[in-house]
């Protein structure tokens, strides 16, 4: 029955994850239109850089956000907090529509991100604490489920938000487009306020405070609590947050996400190949369609991870055994095997399915590559949503209990990082391997040579396939053999975590245990 449950508040809380997704890709295309005209991004683009760094710096601010709905249950409601961001949202939106000069669009737009990320970073903590909630000895596998779960939530999202935005767009002007994506927005709102679950936790309150207020066994406060009794309970979630990204473990584990995504990537170079090479000979219609099965691909690739390491370790065994299936042994080894395996897998996914990359290559340009085109896209893309599962999953594991947002969003932070820093020395192996179009051609049509070829892109792919392989194999083992509960145990509250030992302990209820390799 509780994982039923967990199942249930699971779904209706990846329903307001997909809605806010959709509310935030109805918007994309319609403000980038309307701002090349009213905000002169089309005379000077790099404006255009500027306001998105500045987005992306203001939703890089998760961790601070998700520690407002971690607060669930002392004072604090995670619908409340989801709803508001998607309120604040709306009206940022609403504002980036009417925006005529910089500071209007940058305020609107700091808004919009803001509530946004706000949301965001909530509903992980949400979808973190569901995952949690299985039958003994299932604990990590529902964790898998449940962000893979959330991931293809998401996905489903971003694709509906961008039929919604087209949609908006063959209607209205990019103003109202823009605007209409505030009703979405309001939407999500309510569905937040509906669908999201309080935290009722079964656990008992054997603790009170000096102010009267009662702690359960994770240390969260609960009702009878004084205003000073609030006012100090931010101060203790204020250095339990400190404690946990100061603790060893926590450490590793950031560090190892930021070094699993140093890897360079080959997603632009490759784009730009795309454009310049079959850009005279496909439709525009064939590239939207290759757009389309990036999306199925990305679908599919939740779906794929949730099968492979989603599963009981003792059903998948007892299966494969009597069933003898290839796929079936393949699953049981999956899910038995130890958390840094599966960073192992997941890059060397990435790097495969990004090597089919080389069809396109390899083949001539013709009216004909829209087929090839769809289908490495759908493989790629494939392939870097089965990459990125793993830091969700080891960051819905690892992160303490009462700080679920908080733990998740700073790994995610650590992953960012990383993929910055690996833009760089993509772009940089890029302008050294002296890879892009030969000819450029003047506005006045003249034609001159740039010094470059697409020739060495064959020699990039692989060196992008070895990096992806090469980097999380020799990383991962060591920085993540003492990172990830075994199944069946629950996590540290959020003040213990900084004292727990990195090794196996009988104290189940209060220590964070090691996947044993």
């Amino acid at each position: 029955m509780t994982e039923v449950r967990t199942t249930s508040d699971a779904l209706r809380t990846c329903a307001a994850y997909a809605l806010v997704t959709v509310a935030v890709e109805s918007s994309t295309s319609p403000f980038a239109l309307r701002a090349q005209r009213a905000l002169g991004w089309s005379v000077e683009p790099e404006r255009a850089s500027a306001f998105y760094a500045w987005m992306f710096a203001v939703t890089a601010l998760k961790p601070l956000w998700a520690s407002i709905g971690d607060r669930d249950g002392r004072g604090v409601s995670r619908r409340l907090v989801v709803s508001v961001g998607c309120a604040v949202s709306a009206l940022g939106t609403i504002g980036m529509s009417r925006a005529t000069n910089s500071f209007a669009a940058y305020a609107s737009g700091t808004l919009a991100a803001g509530g946004a990320s706000a949301a965001y970073a909530t509903l992980d903590g949400s979808i973190v604490r569901l995952g949690r909630k299985g039958v003994d000895g299932e604990d990590t596998a529902l964790t898998a489920r449940t962000q893979a779960l959330a991931m293809g939530a998401r996905t489903l999202g971003a694709g509906l938000g961008e039929l919604a935005g087209a949609g908006a767009l063959a209607a209205v002007s990019a103003d109202g487009a823009t605007a209409a994506a505030g009703g979405w927005f309001a939407i999500a709102a309510v569905a937040a306020w509906t669908c999201v679950r309080e935290d009722d936790d079964d656990d008992a309150y054997d603790i009170v405070d000096d102010d009267g207020t009662e702690i359960d066994e994770s240390g969260r406060r609960t009702k009878g609590a004084s205003a000073s009794g609030r006012a100090r309970g931010v101060g203790e979630q204020l250095r339990d947050v400190l404690r946990t990204l100061s603790d060893a473990t926590f450490a590793r584990c950031a560090a190892c996400v930021f070094l699993y995504r140093l890897a360079p990537t080959a997603l632009d170079v490759f784009a730009s190949y795309t454009y310049a090479v079959f850009g005279e000979v496909v439709p525009n219609w064939g590239f939207a369609l290759a757009q389309f099965f990036a999306s199925l691909g990305a679908l599919c690739a939740p779906a794929a991870f949730g099968w492979a390491f989603g599963g009981s370790s003792t059903q998948a065994t007892s299966f494969g055994e009597e069933r003898g299936g290839m796929l079936e042994r393949a699953r049981a080894w999956f899910v038995a095997a130890p958390l840094w395996m599966m960073f192992i897998l997941g890059a060397l996914v990435d790097a495969m399915m990004g090597l089919s990359r080389l069809a396109l290559v390899w083949q001539r340009p013709s009216s004909g590559a829209v087929a090839s085109i769809s289908l490495v896209n759908a493989l790629s893309t494939f392939g870097l949503r089965v990459g990125y599962m793993p830091i969700v999953t080891l960051g819905a594991l690892i992160a303490p209990r009462n700080l679920e947002g908080v733990g998740l969003a700073t790994l995610v932070f650590a992953s960012d990082v990383g993929s910055l820093v690996s833009a760089g020395v993509s772009g940089a192996l890029v302008r050294a391997m002296s890879i892009g179009d030969p000819t450029s051609t003047d506005p006045q049509g003249a034609v001159t040579q740039t010094g470059r070829s697409w020739r060495p892109l064959t020699a990039f792919l692989f060196l992008v396939f070895a990096c992806k392989c090469i980097i999380p194999a020799v990383a991962s083992p060591p920085l993540l053999r003492a990172a990830g509960p075994r199944p069946g145990r629950r996590l540290a509250p959020a003040r213990e975590f900084a004292r727990v030992p990195t090794h196996e302990t009988s104290d189940a209820a209060s220590t964070v245990h090691c996947t044993p390799v």
